[in-house]
């Protein structure tokens, strides 16, 4: 009964709170998650949300940040693990409430952690995302582009 009561409450609350801005100048978001490219990577990364009010009707935002990810690559017999650094910057717009859309551009520098001739290399990565509020400071966030992972999913924290 209480499992029942709790996830009432958390349903009530995520769906009763709607119509909010999602960014806005100096908001910092935190997220974690998965993805599918070159292995299965797992990322982290902040963004501080410098400057928003981009456009002529008070939408639009940039964004800029930092961006970690760690995945295991299987290479003709030979396992290595892989570690991308990089800065992320977004621009982002929003179409309607509690939806956060988004463009982004990370650069950085990804290397190995084994004994193979790899050494370190440059990263690139380009994606459009989203960010679905279901509480002020809660989000789901997915991406789709190129870079370490085409596809990714996890979660998102504003603060």
């Amino acid at each position: 009964m209480k499992k029942l009561l709790f996830l009432s409450f958390f349903l009530f609350v995520s769906f009763a709170v709607k119509g909010q801005d999602v960014i806005g100048e100096g908001n910092n978001f935190f997220q974690f998650g998965a993805g599918l490219g070159d292995g299965i990577p797992f990322e982290i990364s902040y963004e501080h949300c410098l400057a928003d009010n981009l456009f002529d009707n008070d939408n639009g935002a940039y964004g800029l940040g930092a961006y970690f990810s760690a995945y295991n690559h299987d290479y003709h017999g030979e396992n290595t693990n892989y570690y991308t650094l990089g800065v992320k910057e977004y621009l982002h717009y929003q179409f309607i409430d509690d939806l956060d859309t988004y463009s982004s551009l990370m650069v950085g520098l990804k290397f190995p952690n084994s004994s193979s001739p790899d050494h370190l290399r440059g990263a690139l990565g380009l994606s459009v995302g989203a960010r679905y509020y279901f509480t002020p400071t809660v989000a789901a966030y997915g991406e789709v582009g190129y870079g370490i992972a085409n596809i990714s999913a996890g979660i998102s924290f504003k603060f």
